[in-house]
């Protein structure tokens, strides 16, 4: 395969956390005094749950982007299930060492059908306890008898968690948005212990899951200050807790510090004098520093739904991406920062999964201006680019960049079905996230640090394609997530639709990048790569297809092959009649199939696509169902159905949790209020019948636009969009023709057009 190489004289820059994010001035927040009386005054700040909760994925979440704690419990003992984001067992399965471990071996035992070594080389790798994400440790406080727990609160707004008694004072506990401490609050005397997980073994690794690792039992101590726990690891990892504890009148204090190797040698010496600072600076005067953070947090973005339902479990989703996505933190795996507390190991390994959920995960942070908490995946991205390097050489054989479709903490493949799991279209679809956050800041530093990763990523991938009998580009190996699971049917006739559908994306992608960058060259050589692939397939009744010579002909929890339509935008209803056709055919043919086979990101995924489309009845009704049937009382979206909601509408009944579909579902609002793809800005452009009044401020579009507006009566009635940068705003002309403008607006066509100067504001009243 030969070398390709484009121009472009940008370095790519992995040294360090440096911001990407666009400076934000107030003009472009909520003002924090209105933010203040809304956290006070609106119930959907506000989250519930009845005690007693039993179960750990029932739990109050909190959290500060590296450390995150479980709030749980019942009568008189409450529990915090602590973790880490960086702790996790990076230790290298053998096989992936062996020299038959590459991509053209694969090819060779797919042609010979040898599904034997296949599963030899690819899913044992998987089947080993490791790398794996590590869970971290319980916590259990006994507090007087007389202390019956009534109820568990979360206090969205400032992100503290109470535990209401039938008579007498609340705990109130918040991990701190300061410092790396969890402050308690506890009425009386209290004991602390530190409890075994899954109610047997020794401590914090008991039972036989976690047993397999080969770790040692955790061990415990004290000293005049408190309690500690550590637990040592066969690959030089150490993690501890120190938890100080303080008596002041009638109240106990209690801090509790997590700490690792991975902060310093002498972690527990950390975490105790993190702790013991806690407790000398006062949990009021720590609270203070910690709600200012969750003040600007919110600041961010609002909005307000006539449905307390969704604009409640919206504003906790959004809540996550403060608690557990950070700057200067790991981004986000399955789990997050709460891994299961369970006696074994978390679902899926807790790893990153490139096939959906990671991107799923951060899709509803642009829209809100929370970049922050989008930046940790694209630094983390962007700092194992040598490891990706490396990876793309020994297993492809390609100059580049490839991203494992399923990863550790290292960056290194965990392997697993290897249809997805060492697919490399999936580092393509990691590469919306960049483009997305370019769109959506239009920060051309920003541009220019990721230029050259994109570049590479997609000139490896290129390096795989070869030609047909009639010219056309194919990858070697082809697929369509999770279509027949891991059979050899699995591997589907290239270019399956998903796989298609991220070619000609990635080519409109590094052409759009490059022409802005001024690398014209760059640009005519992506534009005339995406001459060389085909169409999307589509059958006879207007349906996007599986494969060149499949159909979808089941219910499939994932919907991979209408990625065109979202998340990827290549595939829209305003292209033409022929466009809308396939678009509309293909979700009805969905919806005829149901839902037996979809589990929770089935739905918010099903209703993105809706929204994109305009049904929004459609889009949602499948919100509806995923928030009534798929979600915790936490909100944790906990992949098979739970509850009845409208019906028993999957055959899944289990209950790992992952946090792809709670992102999802926020997006999904985000999708129903602005849209700005193909660089056109709509309001409202998919609201259910039944949301009459309603309204945003401050959400963020496409080309560096951020938009307010208001509904009443089910009539736009207000509109402020600001520009960050100097753009043209293409604004689509939905308006009641009573609307007036700030400023001359050129009509053209469906649109609105007008040039904005960076700060410049175009604003839209109904007379």
């Amino acid at each position: 395969m030969k070398k390709i190489v484009l121009s472009g004289a940008f370095a790519l820059s992995v040294l360090g956390l440096a911001s990407c994010s666009a400076p934000q001035t107030p003009s472009t927040s909520v003002d924090q005094e209105v933010t203040k009386q809304r956290m006070a005054t609106n119930p959907s700040y506000q989250w519930e749950i009845k005690a007693p909760i039993t179960t750990w994925d029932e739990a109050i979440p909190l959290g500060n982007g590296l450390t995150g704690c479980l709030v749980w419990g019942e009568k008189n003992k409450i529990r915090f299930s602590l973790d880490r984001g960086d702790l996790w067992d990076n230790r290298r399965p053998a096989v992936i060492d062996e020299p038959g471990f590459n991509y053209k071996n694969l090819q060779k035992l797919i042609k010979e059908k040898n599904r034997g070594e296949i599963a030899r080389l690819t899913d044992a790798p998987y089947s080993s306890p490791y790398p794996t994400k590590l869970p971290g440790v319980r916590l259990a406080l006994e507090l007087d008898s007389s202390f019956v727990a009534d109820k568990f609160q979360l206090d969205l707004g400032q992100a503290v968690a109470s535990v209401v008694p039938v008579k007498g004072s609340p705990v109130k506990v918040f991990t701190s948005s300061a410092s790396q401490v969890t402050l308690v609050r506890c009425p009386g005397s209290i004991k602390a212990i530190f409890e075994n997980r899954g109610g047997s073994g020794g401590g914090s690794h008991s039972g036989a899951g976690v047993a397999k690792l080969g770790y040692d039992a955790p061990v415990k101590g004290q000293d005049s200050d408190g309690i500690w726990w550590k637990q040592v690891t066969p690959q030089g990892l150490e993690y501890g807790v120190y938890v100080a504890q303080k008596k002041v009148g009638s109240e106990t204090f209690l801090a509790l510090s997590f700490t690792s190797t991975n902060d310093t040698k002498d972690y527990l010496g950390l975490a105790k004098k993190q702790a013991t600072k806690a407790l000398e600076v006062g949990f009021e005067k720590e609270l203070d520093v910690h709600k200012e953070w969750w003040l600007d947090f919110w600041a961010k973005s609002d909005l307000s739904l006539p449905d307390l339902k969704h604009e409640r479990y919206y504003r906790l989703m959004q809540y996550y991406y403060g608690a557990a996505s950070r700057k200067g933190a790991p981004p986000m795996p399955l789990q997050g920062v709460w891994t299961a507390d369970t006696s074994g190991l978390p679902p899926w390994k807790g790893d990153y999964h490139h096939d959906m959920n990671t991107q799923m995960i951060y899709w509803a942070y642009y829209t809100s201006g929370r970049f922050e908490s989008g930046e940790s995946l694209i630094d983390f991205q962007l700092n194992l680019e040598p490891v990706h390097r490396k990876f793309a050489k020994d297993f492809y054989g390609v100059d580049g960049i490839i991203v494992p479709g399923v990863m550790g903490f290292d960056g290194q493949p965990l392997c697993g079905w290897a249809q997805y799991s060492l697919s490399p279209t999936m580092a393509v679809w990691l590469l919306q996230n960049y483009q997305w956050h370019w769109l959506y800041t239009m920060d051309r530093k920003f541009l220019e640090r990721i230029y050259p990763y994109c570049r590479d990523t997609c000139l490896a991938v290129e390096q795989l394609l070869v030609a047909d009998k009639n010219g056309m580009l194919k990858l070697p190996l082809s697929s369509s997530p999770e279509i027949h699971n891991n059979s050899l049917q699995a591997w589907l006739t290239p270019n399956s639709n998903n796989d298609l559908a991220k070619l000609h994306w990635m080519c409109d992608m590094m052409a759009e990048m490059a022409t802005e960058l001024g690398l014209d060259a760059d640009a005519a050589h992506w534009k005339k790569l995406n001459t060389k692939f085909e169409p999307l397939a589509v059958n006879k009744n207007n349906e996007l297809r599986l494969s060149p010579d499949e159909d979808l002909k089941v219910s499939h929890r994932h919907h991979s092959h209408l990625m065109a339509i979202y998340p990827l935008s290549s595939l829209n209803v305003e292209q033409g009649a022929t466009e809308k056709k396939i678009v509309l055919a293909s979700l009805d043919h969905l919806n005829k199939l149901k839902f037996g086979a979809w589990v929770g990101f089935s739905f918010p995924w099903a209703s993105c696509l809706e929204a994109r489309a305009g049904r929004s009845e459609e889009a949602l009704e499948y919100l509806d169902m995923f928030v009534d049937s798929f979600t915790s009382r936490n909100g944790f979206n906990l992949n098979g159905q739970q509850r009845k909601g409208k019906g028993w509408v999957s055959g899944f009944r289990y209950r790992p949790f992952t946090l792809d579909a709670n992102f999802g579902a926020s997006q999904s609002i985000h999708e129903m209020l602005l849209q700005s793809w193909g660089r056109t800005v709509r309001i409202f452009p998919s609201v259910p019948k039944a949301w009459k009044d309603l309204s945003f401020e401050k959400f963020h579009a496409e080309g560096g636009f951020i938009v307010s507006a208001e509904m009443k009566a089910g009539q736009t009635i207000k509109v402020e969009i600001i520009a960050t940068v100097d753009r043209t705003l293409r604004l689509r002309n939905n308006f009641p023709t009573n609307i007036k403008w700030s400023r001359k607006v050129k009509v053209v066509g469906k649109d609105l057009v007008i040039d904005l100067a960076a700060g410049e504001i175009l604003t839209g009243k109904v007379k």
